[in-house]
């Protein structure tokens, strides 16, 4: 199965929190199980030209209401991390140094997601299952969904895991001009508490909520940080099967056993709602 992640940190060069080693440590997981796996992140102007083998792949640009982005895909080429990672670059929005808190966050993380998507609709194989990870990659579910410009990727299944419950990418109605054209009868799936709020957006519209551990699959339910009430409205989400080997991997001090060689025995084939 084509599993693609898509994630705003990666171990060790752009990382944050947990969220970094996890996508590290999942695809080569999902690997050994027997599915292709693929993570695709932002190339932070810090990293990766040099440090590693880049080929460029895909180039588009980016349209956001008046403002343009030229952007470009790259594929780290040298095989070393045993899955494909690729890498959206996108200059005047992510040549910076750092991975969080600038005042055009909005900007970066939808342009992120619209690069994410056109290159998509040029590509023969696409994914058959796409796994969100936190709200910079959040407002996809929406998008393939409600807006016309993706509806050829309107039938992938769309999987979102919760890292950080209290940063949910909130921003103004003023932004909304910077979307592709849908249907404003839409606009319910995005609102919340007067703002647009792809956290939100990613339970309303995902096919799946997926926890990386049972506590995981617990805290979001009763947590204050998080819509505690919308989250049990979909419940319904919730992947009651836990991968129980992935899942015990990423308990674990990922910083430490991330570079360790992973061996799983053979197992059959998860299936898609096994999938962490």
């Amino acid at each position: 199965m084509e599993v693609t992640h898509i994630s705003s940190e990666f171990c060790p060069n752009s990382k944050a929190g947990f969220l970094g080693d996890v996508l590290e440590t999942l695809p080569k997981i999902q690997n050994v199980l027997g599915h292709n796996t693929s993570v695709i992140m932002p190339l932070y102007h810090k990293e990766y030209s040099i440090e590693r083998s880049l080929k460029n792949i895909f180039k588009g640009t980016v349209v956001l209401d008046r403002l343009k982005f030229p952007f470009s895909i790259y594929q780290e080429s040298s095989s070393i991390l045993g899955y494909d990672l690729f890498l959206v670059s996108i200059p005047g929005l992510f040549d910076s140094n750092k991975i969080y808190t600038y005042n055009d966050d909005t900007e970066r993380v939808l342009a992120f997601q619209f690069a994410i998507l056109d290159w998509f609709l040029s590509k023969e194989t696409i994914p058959e299952i796409i796994h969100c990870h936190d709200h910079q990659s959040f407002l996809i579910p929406f998008l393939i969904t409600q807006v016309y410009k993706y509806e050829k990727l309107k039938n992938i299944p769309t999987i979102i895991t919760i890292h950080d419950e209290i940063f949910q990418g909130q921003f103004g109605f003023d932004k909304i001009h910077y979307f592709p054209e849908f249907n404003l009868d839409a606009i319910k799936m995005l609102v919340f508490e007067n703002c647009i709020n792809p956290m939100v957006s990613a339970v309303k519209c995902s096919s799946m909520i997926a926890p990386i551990s049972q506590s995981y699959l617990n805290e979001p339910l009763t947590n204050s940080y998080l819509v505690g009430y919308l989250l049990k409205s979909f419940e319904k989400k919730y992947s009651k099967i836990l991968n129980p080997i992935a899942a015990d991997f990423l308990n674990k001090d990922l910083k430490k056993d991330s570079h360790k060689k992973i061996s799983i025995p053979n197992r059959h084939l998860v299936k898609p709602a096994e999938l962490v």
